[in-house]
């Protein structure tokens, strides 16, 4: 990892080690297969998600139409995001047991009980 990285850097889009870099500082757990994942990323897009993040849930956007959110009961995120989750009038919040940030992506097993609940309870387009 860059230990000097710096949010300028990032912002600057210098790369994907220093994205990696500042969650971890940030006190986020990193696991290996994350790490892959977002070596993996254009920097660019890296750089606009972290900004992004520095802002949420403030920046966050407003929306009425039916919407499920969900993270892992071990991800960081979860609190944050089920708070977000009920400002929003019409959606709602699933934890995935024994999943971490990046495992509620990549289990779908885990993850697609949520989804067909949420389809089936929504009312058609």
């Amino acid at each position: 990892m860059a230990p000097n990285a710096t949010q300028e850097e990032l912002d600057a889009g210098k790369g994907r080690v220093e994205f990696i870099d500042l969650l971890i500082r940030a006190g986020l757990t990193v696991t290996d297969d994350t790490c892959g994942a977002l070596e993996q990323n254009d920097p660019e897009a890296l750089a606009d998600l972290w900004t992004a993040l520095r802002s949420w849930p403030r920046s966050a956007p407003r929306f009425e139409c039916p919407a499920l959110l969900y993270a892992g009961d071990r991800d960081e995120v979860r609190d944050a995001l089920r708070e977000y989750a009920s400002t929003l009038p019409n959606a709602r919040f699933r934890s995935v047991p024994d999943a971490d940030h990046g495992s509620g992506f990549s289990e779908s097993g885990s993850v697609l009980p949520f989804v067909a609940e949420f389809l089936a309870s929504s009312p058609a387009a």
